[in-house]
C-alpha cells in the first residue's frame, strides 16, 4: 500500500472521511436529536437529520487535509512508510470521534482507547494491505452514493413534507388577514422610550406604537426563552405545558400554528435563538416551515463533533465561540421575506425571533457603540456571570466588572436594541412594498427581560424580578385596531394566543385559560375582573449558589399593585411595584402579612386551576407555610 503513491492516500482520505462523518452524524442525531444515552443539553445543542450529511462533508474536508499532510511528508521523507502511518492516524481520529460522541467517556479514556485501537489496526494491516485497499476501492462508490442519498433524502423529505402540507391546507376565509408575531429576545421594557427610557433605542417601534395599542404591564410567563415561547404558542403557563431545561414541549396542548394551519394559513417560524426556540425543543409543531439551525456553514460546523470540541476547549478564541455564528435579525428578515414571496395566494402566520439583544452583544460598530460615552455614577464593581468551560460548558463562575466595563455592557445592550429596531423597520418596509401591511396583524413583544446588576444579578434565567418579566407588548393592525391607545392593566404574555385568534376571528374549539386582551380596548367602558398574571421557573443548578433560582423553583404573581415571589426554599418577597418600580424594598419583611397571604392564596389557586406538571407545583400546603 505504501508503494502506490499519492493516489491511494487521497482515496483513503475520501473513504475514511465519509465513513467517519456518516457514523458521526448518525451518532449525533441519536444523542442530540433523540436524546439517547441521556445526553446533557440535547435540547440546547439540538440537531436534525441534516447532521448526517453535514458531518460527512466536514469530515471529508478534515481527512483530505490529513491526506495532504501525508503527501507533504512523502515528499520530504520518501523512504518513510507514510501510507501505513497515515492509515493508523485515520483510524485514531475516527475512533476518537466515535468514542467521544456519547459524552460518557473522559478525554483521557477516549484518547487511550482510540490509541489502542489504532495501534492494533496498524499491526493487523501488515498482513492485509492488499485486501484492505481492494475493499476500500470497491466500497468507495457505495459510500459516496450513500452520502449523496442522505443529502437528497433529507432535503427531499423536507421539501415533499412542505409541499404536502401546503396541498392539504383547507381554504382560508375570504379576506383572512396575515399574522406576524415578532419576539425580540431578552428585551426588558424599561429600556424602551415607550416605557420611559431616556435613550432613543426604538424610534421605529415608537412610531408604530402611536398607531396601535400599547400594554404598559405585560408580564412574561418566565425569565428565559424556552418556557416563555411555549406559553406564547400554547396560551398556557409553565406549570401546565411543563417545558423546562431539557424538557421539550409535548403534544398535550394545541399550538397557535396548528390552529392557523387548520384554517388555511401558511405557517412559518424563523428563529435566531438557535438554543431554545427550535424544532428540537418541540416548538416546531404546526409550522409548515421552521428555519432555525443549519442556516450557515458556521452553524453547521458548530453542531458537528469537531465544532463542539473546539467550542468546549477553546471558548475564548473568537473563531470558535458558539455565539458568533448565530443568526442576525437581517438574516431572519431575509428568510421570512423569501418565504412570504414564495406563495402569495394564501394568508400567512409567521412567528419570528430576533436574538441580537441577547448577550454577548455582537452588533458591529458604529451601531454597537452609538450609546457609548455615558458614565455610571455607581463606583462599586458589579458581579458578572462567566462560563467556566474547563469544568462544564454551562456552569457559571464569578468575576467582577469595573463600573466603566459595566456601563459599556449596558450601552452595548442599548445599541443592540437600536439595531433590532432598524431591522424591524426594514422588514416592515419590505412588507409595505408588497402591499401586505394593511391586512396584517403585527404583534411585537419579548420573551423575558435582562438584569444589569439589579438585585445583584446579571443576565436572566435566575429570578423573577420585574426587570426579568416586564416586557413590551404592541398590537398593530391599520383600520382594525385603534391607534394611540395605552392599557395599564396587568396582563400575561400567555394571553397572546387567545388574543391573536380572537382578533383574526377564528372560531376554534381550543379553550385558552388566559383570556384575550382585545376586549380591553374594544370595550373600554367596562372594567372586567382580570386574572393576575403568573411567572414561573424551575430550579437552575447551573447558576451561582447565591442566585435565587439556584435554591429551588420560583413562582410569582403580579397584581395592579403587588408583586409576590415565592420560592421552594427562600422566604417570600413582596414588592409594591407601583411605588417601588425597581423593587428595592421587600414588604414581606415589613409586616405586610395580609398582602402576602392574599397574593399567595391567589397564586396557588391559579396554579391549581391548571394542570400541574410536577410536584413543585403542588401548592396545597403552601399558603400557610409562606405566611408563617
Amino acid at each position: 500500500m505504501v508503494k502506490n503513491g499519492n493516489s491511494q492516500t487521497w482515496l483513503l482520505g475520501v473513504w475514511f472521511g465519509l465513513i467517519t462523518g456518516l457514523a458521526e452524524g448518525i451518532g449525533l442525531l441519536a444523542v442530540y436529536g433523540y436524546g439517547w444515552l441521556g445526553a446533557r443539553n440535547n435540547v440546547r445543542a439540538g440537531v436534525s437529520a441534516d447532521i448526517i450529511w453535514i458531518s460527512a462533508i466536514f469530515n471529508l474536508g478534515l481527512f483530505l487535509a490529513l491526506a495532504s499532510l501525508g503527501s507533504l511528508f512523502r515528499k520530504i521523507w520518501p523512504k518513510l512508510d507514510v501510507s501505513r502511518i497515515l492509515i493508523a492516524g485515520f483510524v485514531f481520529v475516527a475512533c476518537a470521534d466515535w468514542l467521544a460522541l456519547s459524552a460518557r467517556l473522559s478525554p483521557l479514556a477516549v484518547l487511550t482507547l482510540a490509541g489502542g485501537i489504532s495501534v492494533t489496526f496498524h499491526r493487523w494491516l501488515r498482513g492485509h494491505e492488499l485486501s484492505s485497499l481492494s475493499f476500500v476501492r470497491r466500497s468507495l462508490p457505495a459510500v459516496v452514493v450513500i452520502t449523496v442519498l442522505c443529502f437528497a433524502g433529507v432535503k427531499g423529505a423536507a421539501w415533499l413534507g412542505e409541499r404536502s402540507a401546503m396541498r392539504n391546507l383547507p381554504p382560508a376565509a375570504p379576506g383572512a388577514p396575515n399574522v406576524l408575531i415578532v419576539v425580540v429576545d431578552t428585551l426588558r421594557a424599561d429600556h424602551l422610550p415607550l416605557y420611559g427610557y431616556n435613550r432613543s433605542t426604538t424610534p421605529h417601534l415608537d412610531a408604530m406604537a402611536k398607531r396601535g395599542v400599547v400594554f404598559d404591564n405585560d408580564i412574561a410567563t418566565s425569565s428565559w426563552t424556552l418556557p416563555s415561547h411555549a406559553s406564547m404558542l400554547t396560551g398556557r403557563y409553565p406549570h401546565e405545558h411543563g417545558v423546562d431545561h431539557e424538557v421539550a414541549l409535548d403534544t398535550r396542548y394545541p399550538t397557535l400554528p396548528e390552529i392557523f394551519q387548520q384554517h388555511g394559513y401558511r405557517t412559518g417560524a424563523f428563529s435566531a435563538n438557535l438554543f431554545y426556540f427550535t424544532r428540537r425543543a418541540g416548538l416546531g409543531r404546526g409550522f409548515i416551515r421552521f428555519r432555525d439551525y443549519f442556516y450557515s456553514a458556521g452553524d453547521m460546523f458548530f453542531r458537528t463533533f469537531w465544532g463542539r470540541l473546539l467550542n468546549r476547549y477553546l471558548p475564548n478564541v473568537a473563531s470558535v465561540n458558539e455565539y458568533l455564528p448565530r443568526k442576525s435579525a437581517s438574516e431572519v428578515n431575509t428568510e421570512l421575506i423569501e418565504w412570504v414571496d414564495h406563495d402569495r395566494d394564501k394568508p400567512f402566520f409567521a412567528f419570528i425571533n430576533y436574538f441580537d439583544a441577547h448577550a454577548p452583544y455582537l452588533i458591529k460598530p458604529p451601531v454597537r457603540e452609538m450609546f457609548y460615552g455615558s458614565e455610571t455614577k455607581d463606583t462599586s464593581p458589579v458581579i458578572d456571570q462567566r462560563i467556566d468551560r474547563d469544568q462544564d460548558p454551562y456552569l457559571f463562575t464569578l468575576s467582577r466588572l469595573s463600573p466603566r466595563e459595566f456601563q459599556h455592557k449596558v450601552d452595548a445592550y442599548d445599541g443592540a436594541i437600536y439595531y433590532v429596531d432598524q431591522q424591524f423597520a426594514d422588514l416592515f418596509s419590505e412588507l409595505e412594498k408588497r402591499g401586505l401591511t394593511q391586512n396584517t396583524l403585527v404583534v411585537i413583544t419579548s420573551d423575558h427581560g435582562e438584569c444589569f446588576g439589579d438585585h445583584g444579578l446579571l443576565e436572566h434565567w435566575n429570578g423573577l424580578y420585574r426587570e426579568l418579566i416586564h416586557v413590551p407588548l404592541v398590537y398593530y393592525w391599520p383600520g382594525k385596531i385603534p391607534g394611540g391607545v395605552r392599557i395599564g392593566k396587568t396582563i400575561s404574555g400567555a394571553s397572546l394566543a387567545a388574543t391573536v385568534v380572537d382578533l383574526v376571528g377564528i372560531k376554534s374549539d381550543v379553550n385558552f385559560p388566559v383570556p384575550s386582551v382585545a376586549q380591553l380596548w374594544q370595550r373600554p367602558d367596562i372594567d372586567p375582573v382580570w386574572p393576575d398574571p403568573l411567572a414561573e421557573m424551575a430550579q437552575n443548578l447551573n447558576l451561582p449558589q447565591g442566585y435565587p433560582a439556584h435554591r429551588g423553583w420560583l413562582k410569582a404573581i403580579v397584581s395592579p399593585r403587588w408583586h409576590l415571589i415565592v420560592s421552594e426554599k427562600l422566604q417570600p418577597e413582596l414588592y409594591d411595584w407601583t411605588l417601588d418600580p425597581r423593587e428595592l424594598y421587600n414588604r414581606a419583611e415589613n409586616g405586610d402579612e395580609e398582602a402576602v397571604k392574599s397574593m399567595s392564596t391567589e397564586l396557588w389557586r391559579e396554579v391549581a386551576s391548571g394542570s400541574p406538571s410536577s410536584s413543585e407545583s403542588d401548592g396545597s400546603n403552601s399558603v400557610s407555610a409562606l405566611t408563617k
